[in-house]
């Protein structure tokens, strides 16, 4: 299985606001063959994480 992984995923992936969606995530990814990142999924990641979360 292909998945796109939106910035939603990845956010669910490394913050621990909900631990059931958090393993909902891991499992899916676990099963995916190949994982689709764009850099405008990455960029908006960052953003999120340096405003919502305070990371560098």
């Amino acid at each position: 299985m292909k998945l796109t992984a939106d910035t939603n995923l990845l956010l669910r992936f490394v913050t621990p606001d909900d631990a059931d969606q958090q393993d909902i995530v891991i499992e899916a990814l676990k099963t995916a063959d190949r994982v689709a990142i764009s850099v405008h999924v990455l960029r908006e990641m960052a953003w999120v994480m340096e405003r919502r979360y305070g990371a560098a």
